[in-house]
Protein backbone atom coordinates (compact mmCIF):
# COMPACT_ATOMS: atom_id res chain seq x y z
CA UNK A 1 0.00 0.00 0.00
CA UNK A 2 3.12 2.08 0.61
CA UNK A 3 4.53 1.58 -2.45
CA UNK A 4 1.41 2.52 -4.22
CA UNK A 5 0.98 5.42 -2.30
CA UNK A 6 4.75 6.57 -3.54
CA UNK A 7 4.34 5.81 -7.09
CA UNK A 8 1.07 8.24 -7.40
CA UNK A 9 2.19 11.86 -8.44
CA UNK A 10 3.68 14.08 -5.85
CA UNK A 11 1.69 17.07 -7.11
CA UNK A 12 -1.85 15.11 -6.79
CA UNK A 13 -0.75 13.40 -2.89
CA UNK A 14 -0.30 17.51 -1.93
CA UNK A 15 -3.40 18.59 -3.37
CA UNK A 16 -5.29 15.43 -1.95
CA UNK A 17 -3.90 15.79 1.29
CA UNK A 18 -4.80 19.75 1.58
CA UNK A 19 -8.43 18.76 0.60
CA UNK A 20 -8.52 15.82 3.14
CA UNK A 21 -7.41 18.13 5.87
CA UNK A 22 -9.74 20.90 4.75
CA UNK A 23 -12.42 17.74 5.15
CA UNK A 24 -11.32 17.01 8.36
CA UNK A 25 -12.03 20.65 10.00
CA UNK A 26 -16.13 19.76 9.92
CA UNK A 27 -15.99 15.97 10.63
CA UNK A 28 -14.21 17.32 14.05
CA UNK A 29 -16.57 20.28 14.85
CA UNK A 30 -19.46 17.54 14.48
CA UNK A 31 -17.98 15.00 16.54
CA UNK A 32 -17.89 17.37 19.27
CA UNK A 33 -21.68 18.52 18.34
CA UNK A 34 -22.62 14.74 18.46
CA UNK A 35 -20.81 14.16 21.97
CA UNK A 36 -22.48 17.04 23.19
CA UNK A 37 -26.14 15.89 21.38
CA UNK A 38 -25.35 12.71 23.27
CA UNK A 39 -24.98 14.06 26.75
CA UNK A 40 -27.82 16.40 26.08
CA UNK A 41 -30.06 13.89 25.39
CA UNK A 42 -29.26 11.18 28.09
CA UNK A 43 -29.80 14.26 30.59
CA UNK A 44 -32.84 15.05 29.36
CA UNK A 45 -34.28 11.52 29.49
CA UNK A 46 -32.68 11.23 33.18
CA UNK A 47 -34.89 14.03 33.98
CA UNK A 48 -37.82 13.17 32.55
CA UNK A 49 -37.66 10.10 34.35
CA UNK A 50 -37.09 11.76 37.53
CA UNK A 51 -40.12 14.18 36.52
CA UNK A 52 -42.14 10.81 35.82
CA UNK A 53 -41.34 9.55 39.59
CA UNK A 54 -42.19 12.99 40.97
CA UNK A 55 -45.66 13.25 39.52
CA UNK A 56 -46.04 9.67 40.56
CA UNK A 57 -45.34 10.45 43.66
CA UNK A 58 -47.41 14.02 44.38
CA UNK A 59 -50.79 11.88 42.74
CA UNK A 60 -49.98 8.91 44.90
CA UNK A 61 -49.99 11.63 48.09
CA UNK A 62 -52.94 13.01 46.88
CA UNK A 63 -55.03 10.36 47.02
CA UNK A 64 -53.61 9.50 50.57
CA UNK A 65 -54.46 12.81 51.41
CA UNK A 66 -57.69 12.14 50.86
CA UNK A 67 -57.92 9.08 52.55
CA UNK A 68 -55.98 10.63 55.88
CA UNK A 69 -59.52 14.20 55.33
CA UNK A 70 -62.10 11.07 55.39
CA UNK A 71 -60.90 9.88 58.51
CA UNK A 72 -60.70 13.38 60.08
CA UNK A 73 -64.46 14.09 58.68
CA UNK A 74 -65.33 10.98 60.24
CA UNK A 75 -63.83 12.60 63.55
CA UNK A 76 -66.11 15.20 63.76
CA UNK A 77 -69.22 13.58 62.64
CA UNK A 78 -71.83 13.98 65.50
CA UNK A 79 -73.66 10.53 64.83
CA UNK A 80 -70.93 8.61 64.99
CA UNK A 81 -69.55 10.74 68.02
CA UNK A 82 -72.63 9.07 69.80
CA UNK A 83 -72.37 5.67 68.47
CA UNK A 84 -68.45 5.67 70.17
CA UNK A 85 -69.28 6.44 72.96
CA UNK A 86 -72.75 4.97 73.47
CA UNK A 87 -72.04 1.51 75.48
CA UNK A 88 -74.57 -0.98 73.40
CA UNK A 89 -75.14 -4.79 74.31
CA UNK A 90 -77.13 -7.26 71.87
CA UNK A 91 -80.30 -6.35 73.27
CA UNK A 92 -79.65 -2.32 72.98
CA UNK A 93 -77.93 -1.29 69.97
CA UNK A 94 -79.12 1.86 68.70
CA UNK A 95 -80.44 0.29 65.54
CA UNK A 96 -81.79 3.97 64.24
CA UNK A 97 -78.28 5.54 64.68
CA UNK A 98 -76.52 2.63 62.96
CA UNK A 99 -78.19 2.07 60.05
CA UNK A 100 -78.27 6.33 59.31
CA UNK A 101 -74.68 6.05 59.73
CA UNK A 102 -74.29 3.38 57.10
CA UNK A 103 -76.07 5.30 54.76
CA UNK A 104 -73.61 8.65 55.19
CA UNK A 105 -70.23 7.12 55.12
CA UNK A 106 -71.97 4.44 51.91
CA UNK A 107 -71.81 8.04 49.85
CA UNK A 108 -67.87 8.04 50.37
CA UNK A 109 -67.34 4.39 49.19
CA UNK A 110 -69.23 5.33 45.71
CA UNK A 111 -67.64 8.85 45.06
CA UNK A 112 -64.01 7.92 45.63
CA UNK A 113 -62.26 4.15 44.26
CA UNK A 114 -59.42 4.45 47.22
CA UNK A 115 -62.43 4.55 50.13
CA UNK A 116 -64.39 1.90 48.63
CA UNK A 117 -63.48 -0.67 51.08
CA UNK A 118 -63.19 0.12 54.46
CA UNK A 119 -64.78 -0.40 57.64
CA UNK A 120 -65.44 1.34 61.43
CA UNK A 121 -64.76 -0.77 64.66
CA UNK A 122 -66.82 0.41 67.78
CA UNK A 123 -64.48 -0.25 70.66
CA UNK A 124 -67.14 0.02 73.61
CA UNK A 125 -70.12 -2.10 71.75
CA UNK A 126 -67.56 -4.26 70.05
CA UNK A 127 -69.73 -3.66 66.23
CA UNK A 128 -68.00 -3.23 62.94
CA UNK A 129 -69.89 -0.98 60.54
CA UNK A 130 -69.31 -1.37 56.83
CA UNK A 131 -71.45 1.04 54.28
CA UNK A 132 -73.33 -2.18 53.48
CA UNK A 133 -73.56 -4.44 56.77
CA UNK A 134 -73.44 -4.18 60.59
CA UNK A 135 -71.32 -7.09 62.12
CA UNK A 136 -72.30 -7.44 66.02
CA UNK A 137 -68.71 -9.51 66.47
CA UNK A 138 -65.29 -8.45 65.30
CA UNK A 139 -65.13 -12.55 65.23
CA UNK A 140 -67.88 -12.56 62.54
CA UNK A 141 -66.41 -9.48 60.75
CA UNK A 142 -62.91 -11.37 60.66
CA UNK A 143 -64.16 -14.85 59.29
CA UNK A 144 -65.07 -13.50 55.84
CA UNK A 145 -62.91 -11.02 55.93
CA UNK A 146 -59.29 -11.51 56.93
CA UNK A 147 -55.33 -11.13 55.92
CA UNK A 148 -53.85 -14.06 54.76
CA UNK A 149 -51.46 -15.64 57.25
CA UNK A 150 -52.56 -12.97 60.23
CA UNK A 151 -54.89 -14.19 63.22
CA UNK A 152 -57.21 -12.76 64.60
CA UNK A 153 -55.49 -11.75 68.06
CA UNK A 154 -52.94 -10.21 65.96
CA UNK A 155 -55.56 -8.34 63.67
CA UNK A 156 -57.65 -7.22 66.62
CA UNK A 157 -54.24 -5.89 68.73
CA UNK A 158 -53.08 -4.05 65.69
CA UNK A 159 -55.47 -2.60 64.01
CA UNK A 160 -58.30 -1.96 66.38
CA UNK A 161 -57.17 -1.65 69.70
CA UNK A 162 -54.23 0.76 69.23
CA UNK A 163 -54.27 4.21 68.80
CA UNK A 164 -52.90 4.53 65.30
CA UNK A 165 -52.01 7.89 64.25
CA UNK A 166 -52.79 7.43 60.44
CA UNK A 167 -50.57 4.58 59.72
CA UNK A 168 -50.01 2.77 56.72
CA UNK A 169 -49.60 -0.77 56.48
CA UNK A 170 -47.65 -1.74 53.94
CA UNK A 171 -49.33 -4.29 50.73
CA UNK A 172 -50.73 -7.69 52.44
CA UNK A 173 -53.07 -10.20 50.76
CA UNK A 174 -56.50 -10.01 52.07
CA UNK A 175 -59.46 -12.74 51.69
CA UNK A 176 -63.35 -12.14 51.40
CA UNK A 177 -66.07 -14.64 51.07
CA UNK A 178 -66.19 -13.50 47.18
CA UNK A 179 -62.04 -13.06 46.09
CA UNK A 180 -58.59 -12.29 47.22
CA UNK A 181 -56.64 -8.93 46.64
CA UNK A 182 -53.35 -7.37 47.47
CA UNK A 183 -54.42 -4.37 49.85
CA UNK A 184 -52.48 -1.13 51.26
CA UNK A 185 -54.56 -0.73 54.71
CA UNK A 186 -54.51 2.91 56.83
CA UNK A 187 -55.66 2.99 59.61
CA UNK A 188 -56.64 5.93 61.75
CA UNK A 189 -57.96 5.85 65.73
CA UNK A 190 -60.58 8.09 66.68
CA UNK A 191 -60.73 10.63 68.34
CA UNK A 192 -57.79 11.90 67.22
CA UNK A 193 -56.42 12.73 70.19
CA UNK A 194 -57.20 9.56 71.48
CA UNK A 195 -53.36 8.49 73.06
CA UNK A 196 -54.63 5.67 74.89
CA UNK A 197 -57.27 3.41 74.51
CA UNK A 198 -59.38 4.66 71.18
CA UNK A 199 -62.97 4.53 71.09
CA UNK A 200 -63.29 3.43 67.86
CA UNK A 201 -61.11 2.59 64.78
CA UNK A 202 -61.22 3.47 61.13
CA UNK A 203 -59.15 0.39 58.55
CA UNK A 204 -59.30 1.66 54.65
CA UNK A 205 -58.34 -0.75 52.34
CA UNK A 206 -56.60 0.44 49.26
CA UNK A 207 -56.77 -2.33 46.17
CA UNK A 208 -52.46 -2.02 45.16
CA UNK A 209 -54.38 -2.34 41.55
CA UNK A 210 -55.39 1.04 41.70
CA UNK A 211 -52.22 2.42 43.64
CA UNK A 212 -50.40 0.96 41.26
CA UNK A 213 -51.79 3.01 38.30
CA UNK A 214 -49.96 5.84 39.86
CA UNK A 215 -46.60 4.27 39.53
CA UNK A 216 -47.45 2.74 36.03
CA UNK A 217 -46.28 5.85 34.26
CA UNK A 218 -43.04 4.14 34.53
CA UNK A 219 -43.54 0.94 33.72
CA UNK A 220 -45.37 1.59 30.52
CA UNK A 221 -42.82 4.40 29.22
CA UNK A 222 -39.49 3.04 30.09
CA UNK A 223 -40.23 -0.54 30.29
CA UNK A 224 -38.90 -0.58 34.43
CA UNK A 225 -40.27 -0.80 37.48
CA UNK A 226 -40.78 1.11 40.62
CA UNK A 227 -41.77 0.47 44.41
CA UNK A 228 -42.68 2.98 47.48
CA UNK A 229 -40.59 1.97 51.03
CA UNK A 230 -41.59 3.31 54.11
CA UNK A 231 -39.21 4.77 57.30
CA UNK A 232 -38.93 1.67 58.11
CA UNK A 233 -37.31 0.29 55.13
CA UNK A 234 -40.85 -1.83 54.67
CA UNK A 235 -42.25 -2.14 50.99
CA UNK A 236 -45.33 -0.58 51.48
CA UNK A 237 -46.31 -1.13 47.53
CA UNK A 238 -44.41 -2.20 44.11
CA UNK A 239 -45.59 -2.53 40.58
CA UNK A 240 -43.16 -4.34 37.90
CA UNK A 241 -41.45 -6.12 40.63
CA UNK A 242 -41.30 -9.03 43.46
CA UNK A 243 -40.40 -8.11 46.87
CA UNK A 244 -37.74 -10.89 46.63
CA UNK A 245 -36.02 -9.21 43.78
CA UNK A 246 -36.04 -5.96 45.56
CA UNK A 247 -34.66 -7.39 48.09
CA UNK A 248 -31.47 -8.14 45.80
CA UNK A 249 -31.14 -4.67 44.92
CA UNK A 250 -27.67 -2.47 46.03
CA UNK A 251 -26.84 0.85 46.12
CA UNK A 252 -30.25 1.99 45.99
CA UNK A 253 -30.11 6.00 46.43
CA UNK A 254 -31.43 7.67 49.35
CA UNK A 255 -33.67 9.91 47.51
CA UNK A 256 -31.71 12.84 49.31
CA UNK A 257 -30.34 16.37 47.49
CA UNK A 258 -27.61 14.94 45.28
CA UNK A 259 -28.41 11.52 46.01
CA UNK A 260 -31.18 10.66 43.55
CA UNK A 261 -29.99 8.71 40.95
CA UNK A 262 -27.20 5.67 40.66
CA UNK A 263 -26.50 3.42 38.18
CA UNK A 264 -26.59 -0.49 38.61
CA UNK A 265 -25.47 -3.00 35.77
CA UNK A 266 -28.18 -2.43 33.31
CA UNK A 267 -30.43 0.04 35.29
CA UNK A 268 -30.51 3.38 36.27
CA UNK A 269 -31.81 3.55 39.65
CA UNK A 270 -33.78 6.89 40.59
CA UNK A 271 -35.52 7.73 44.12
CA UNK A 272 -37.07 10.18 45.61
CA UNK A 273 -38.02 10.71 49.46
CA UNK A 274 -41.03 12.18 50.98
CA UNK A 275 -39.40 14.64 53.69
CA UNK A 276 -42.75 14.77 55.62
CA UNK A 277 -43.73 10.84 55.53
CA UNK A 278 -40.18 9.78 54.93
CA UNK A 279 -41.43 7.47 52.38
CA UNK A 280 -39.10 6.77 49.56
CA UNK A 281 -40.62 6.07 45.71
CA UNK A 282 -37.66 4.19 43.89
CA UNK A 283 -37.94 3.46 39.92
CA UNK A 284 -35.71 1.57 37.97
CA UNK A 285 -35.00 2.34 34.43
CA UNK A 286 -33.34 0.26 31.42
CA UNK A 287 -30.34 2.36 30.01
CA UNK A 288 -31.73 1.33 26.72
CA UNK A 289 -34.81 2.76 27.32
CA UNK A 290 -32.62 6.40 28.73
CA UNK A 291 -30.43 5.67 25.68
CA UNK A 292 -33.43 5.44 22.52
CA UNK A 293 -33.15 9.38 21.96
CA UNK A 294 -29.04 8.95 22.29
CA UNK A 295 -29.08 6.25 19.96
CA UNK A 296 -31.30 7.53 17.36
CA UNK A 297 -28.92 10.32 17.17
CA UNK A 298 -25.84 8.35 17.35
CA UNK A 299 -27.02 5.93 14.23
CA UNK A 300 -28.33 9.22 12.14
CA UNK A 301 -24.61 10.72 12.90
CA UNK A 302 -23.18 7.23 11.96
CA UNK A 303 -24.61 7.52 8.63
CA UNK A 304 -24.32 11.04 7.86
CA UNK A 305 -20.45 10.83 8.87
CA UNK A 306 -20.06 7.87 6.50
CA UNK A 307 -21.77 9.62 4.04
CA UNK A 308 -19.40 12.59 4.39
CA UNK A 309 -16.44 10.91 4.72
CA UNK A 310 -17.23 9.31 0.91
CA UNK A 311 -18.23 11.71 -0.42
CA UNK A 312 -15.58 14.39 0.53
CA UNK A 313 -13.39 11.61 -0.40
CA UNK A 314 -14.78 10.92 -3.70
CA UNK A 315 -14.78 14.91 -4.03
CA UNK A 316 -10.88 15.33 -2.93
CA UNK A 317 -9.99 12.78 -5.30
CA UNK A 318 -12.02 14.63 -8.54
CA UNK A 319 -10.73 18.27 -7.31
CA UNK A 320 -7.14 16.67 -6.62
CA UNK A 321 -7.00 15.24 -10.05
CA UNK A 322 -8.44 18.65 -11.51
CA UNK A 323 -5.67 20.42 -10.07
CA UNK A 324 -2.94 18.40 -10.19
CA UNK A 325 -3.78 17.35 -13.97
CA UNK A 326 -1.76 20.28 -15.67
CA UNK A 327 0.69 21.09 -13.73
CA UNK A 328 1.97 16.91 -14.32
CA UNK A 329 1.26 17.50 -17.91
CA UNK A 330 3.81 20.31 -17.58
CA UNK A 331 5.88 18.56 -15.62
CA UNK A 332 5.93 15.28 -18.05
CA UNK A 333 7.12 18.39 -20.77
CA UNK A 334 9.82 19.46 -18.86
CA UNK A 335 11.12 15.99 -18.37
CA UNK A 336 10.96 14.90 -21.84
CA UNK A 337 12.60 18.11 -23.53
CA UNK A 338 15.10 17.83 -20.89
CA UNK A 339 15.81 14.53 -21.62
CA UNK A 340 14.77 13.14 -18.17
CA UNK A 341 12.85 9.50 -17.37
CA UNK A 342 9.77 10.36 -15.99
CA UNK A 343 9.58 8.35 -13.10
CA UNK A 344 12.94 10.72 -11.59
CA UNK A 345 13.30 11.06 -7.97
CA UNK A 346 13.91 15.25 -8.84
CA UNK A 347 10.87 16.75 -7.15
CA UNK A 348 8.28 18.53 -9.44
CA UNK A 349 7.99 21.49 -7.65
CA UNK A 350 12.20 21.93 -7.84
CA UNK A 351 12.35 20.84 -11.28
CA UNK A 352 9.77 23.82 -12.04
CA UNK A 353 11.50 25.95 -10.07
CA UNK A 354 15.18 25.55 -11.59
CA UNK A 355 14.01 25.58 -15.04
CA UNK A 356 12.09 28.96 -14.56
CA UNK A 357 14.90 30.47 -12.80
CA UNK A 358 17.15 29.99 -15.67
Amino acid sequence: MKQVWLNISPVFRRFLMSYLIVLMIPLIAGYVSYRTSIDVAEQSSLKTSIMTLQQSKDLMERRLAEVQGFTKQLAINQDLARLMTARSDEQNYDVYGLWKMMRDIASYSQTNDFLSNFYIYLRNSHLVLTPSTVYYRPELFYESNHYEGMTFETWKKNFLEKSNLSMVVPQHDYVTKTHQQTVVTFVQALPLNSFDTPLASVVVLIDTKKMSTYLSGITDQYGGWAFVRNHDGETVLSEGITGSDIAKIRNIPSGKPGDISRAADDMLLISIRDELSGWVYTAGVPKSALMINANRIKNITGILTAISLISGLVIGLVLAYRSSAPINNLINSLKKQLGLELSTGIQDYDLLRETFQA
